[in-house]
């Protein structure tokens, strides 16, 4: 039986420079059963500006996995180093029971004052669900377009807690740790195929991003082109 659980960030707002790192650190308790996983959610300026109509952002948002302290279980603690763009950095802690259960703080802001702005990105090809919403029973499967021969491509996937993998070749998920952000390695054209019970119910969004070969990802962002798509599991 679930208990409820009580989520208060230690951490708080402020004033942040760009490539700095800062601490997360949220204290986390339950009444009965267990805490299975405490993590923040980033919400950065370029997450923020690149969305579609649906409010939907067409840049993955950074996920930071936090580990308990071992002199203090009760609280979790992370860092996250991705300040680049002037603006809001807006976090917001979560935490999930064992039963699957999920808990929100109230977020709290970091703001950059100086920097580059945050530039325009371009429209790339999307992912392709067979179906836009999947059943107990079938298949979930999403292919890739053809991918030129010059340019590399980045595949993620938010699940419905929010939580973000990256995947380096056909259901090779990755959970992203918040810093290094994996390849694709595949050179098939298919990212999922896998039976939909392997995958917990909510939406889901696949993110698409390509770029010339020769350049660094975190380089030149105004060489990304940026797709996605969404499918729902019921």
């Amino acid at each position: 039986m679930s208990g409820e659980i009580t989520l208060e960030h230690e951490t708080v707002s402020g004033p942040v420079t760009a490539g700095q790192t800062t601490p997360l650190l949220v204290r986390a308790g339950i009444t009965e059963g267990r805490i299975k996983q405490v993590w923040a959610l980033v919400m950065t300026p370029q997450a923020a500006k690149q969305r579609n109509q649906e409010g939907f952002s067409l840049i993955p948002t950074p996920v930071v996995n936090l580990t308990q302290k071992t002199d203090d279980p009760s609280r979790w603690q992370g860092a996250f180093s991705g300040f680049q763009y002037r603006g809001d950095y807006v976090v917001t802690f979560m935490a999930e029971d064992n039963e699957g259960f999920i808990t929100t703080t109230a977020p709290i802001v970091f703001t950059q004052a100086e920097g580059p702005e945050v530039p325009e990105f371009i429209a790339g090809p999307d992912p392709i669900p067979s179906q836009t919403v999947y059943q107990a029973g079938e298949q979930l499967r999403v292919n890739l377009p053809a991918l030129p021969a010059d340019q590399k491509q980045y595949i993620a996937v938010s699940y419905p807690d929010q939580t973000l993998y990256f995947m380096t070749g056909l259901n090779g998920l990755v959970l992203f740790d918040g810093s290094s952000v994996p390849v694709w390695e595949d050179s098939g054209k298919v990212a999922i195929d896998q039976p939909v019970t392997e995958f917990p119910k909510g939406e889901y969004i696949v993110y698409l991003l390509r770029l010339p070969a020769w350049i660094d990802l975190l380089s030149h962002p105004e060489e990304w082109r940026i797709g996605f798509s969404t499918f729902r599991v019921e």
